[in-house]
């Protein structure tokens, strides 16, 4: 502000308003080790988180144990700042139009992983429950209590800044903005739309139409996407576990998350109750684009798009009275032609295509109960293969073709199609 030509008066006035407009929490795993000292003061035990805890060590206002999960423990930290009825702590007003910077401090020895985890929360609990969008976020490891897995939470209302010293907003986010040399400071961006930074999904299932369909019995189709999604659920830990040995571990997870968010998508907006097949694939199609990631989330992503297309080329193509089944049957054929152009895996590399192309072979028939018989010997197949592609080729030859794990992904999706054909 100084170096825009404001006078000492002015500068002073927008620091003391700022200081005004701040409020700050922490929470932490444990304090700082200062070297050549003991650990024993204040340490944490593993099941405990303390809250308020200072930079200098200091102590915090409470502890709880057990550690809660990130939401409601960002929830309480977020309680203490904003809750209006606080009368101790909710010194600065807030409201759902203030323009509010959201500042997370890592307090020295948190991972990327764990910044970006209270980062991510903390923005979507400030939206969900105050209905503040933050207009800047930033996070970074500005202020350290040497190694403290710890972080802070700052909320800046640059709007009451502007009222208590008579600056406009814009100037107080301009300078907030403005080029430093602090070295730990990270270069600020602005957001043209600030709710892009939150997850949002404005449209519903309902408010699709589609002029050709797919309509079969509603409880059958509910009932077999939920057998298959009960099924991913029940295998993840085993698909967790022999993608560990092999991989990076996230196979599980990551075709569970597609299967909960289907889930979510059948009890919250009724997928399934239409009986709409086309309507079931086009939300899959979103919730592997969205929800699922990874290399699998890649695959399935493009193999849904394309069924889709697909499905939709051959209603158009074939007579109305085709059976279901036929339609299916060649819709899916298609569907791993296109997914065949898009990945080098072929049969023998130990990849998901070591099921899913057996699997469409076997359903050019319309006969899917059949085609889940050879999905399910091709995916006890993989046992006997040694990886050809991925990071699992780097760590097969530790094992012996009679130890080796099925291929969790191959395994994942025998899973799926066995749920669909029950």
């Amino acid at each position: 502000m100084s170096a825009t030509g404001a006078s000492f008066e002015e500068v002073l006035a927008l620091g003391q308003a700022a200081g005004l407009s701040l409020v700050t929490i922490s929470a932490g795993l444990d304090h700082c080790h200062v070297p050549g000292r003991p650990t024993a003061y204040g340490e944490l035990d593993l099941t405990t988180i303390e809250i308020g805890m200072g930079i200098h060590n200091e102590p915090g206002v409470q502890t709880v144990s057990p550690i809660p999960p990130i939401d409601v423990l960002i929830d309480r930290l977020l309680q203490y700042l904003i809750d209006p009825s606080d009368s101790d702590r909710a010194y600065v007003p807030f409201e759902p139009t203030d323009e509010v910077v959201l500042l997370v401090n890592n307090l020295g020895g948190l991972s990327t992983l764990e910044m970006r985890a209270v980062t991510q929360t903390a923005v979507t609990q400030i939206r969900k429950n105050y209905s503040i969008t933050p207009s800047r976020v930033v996070a970074g490891t500005f202020m350290t209590s040497l190694n403290a897995p710890a972080f802070s939470l700052t909320l800046f209302n640059s709007t009451y800044t502007a009222k208590q010293c008579g600056v406009p907003v814009y100037k107080v986010l301009e300078y907030f903005d403005a080029e430093t040399d602090a070295l730990s400071w990270p270069k600020t961006h602005k957001y043209n739309d600030a709710t892009a930074l939150v997850e949002t999904n404005t449209a519903s299932v309902d408010s699709i139409s589609y002029t050709m369909d797919i309509v079969v019995d509603p409880a059958t189709l509910d009932r077999k996407l939920r057998k298959a999604a009960a099924n991913v659920i029940a295998i993840e830990p085993k698909l967790t576990e022999w993608d560990t040995e092999m991989g990076d571990g996230d196979c599980g997870k990551t075709i569970e998350a597609g299967v909960l968010a289907l889930l979510q998508a059948m009890d919250e907006e009724g997928l399934a109750l239409s009986g709409s097949v086309l309507r079931v694939v086009d939300a899959i199609v979103g919730i592997t684009e969205d929800r699922m990631g990874g290399t699998l989330g890649a695959v399935f992503g493009i193999f849904f798009a394309a069924l889709f297309n697909s499905l939709v080329a051959t209603l158009s193509a074939m007579p109305n009275n085709t059976p279901v089944e036929k339609i299916l049957a060649m819709a899916t054929v298609e569907a791993l032609a296109s997914l065949r152009v898009h990945t080098p895996a072929k049969e023998g590399d130990r990849t998901v295509m070591d099921v899913m192309i057996p699997f469409v072979e076997a359903f050019k028939d319309g006969d899917i109960a059949e085609a889940a018989k050879v999905a399910k010997a091709a995916a006890e197949g993989t046992k006997k293969l040694l990886p050809k592609l991925g990071r699992a080729t780097y760590v097969s030859s530790s094992y012996t073709r009679d130890v080796l794990p099925p291929d969790p992904g191959a395994w994942g999706v025998h899973e799926l199609i066995q749920g669909l054909a029950a």
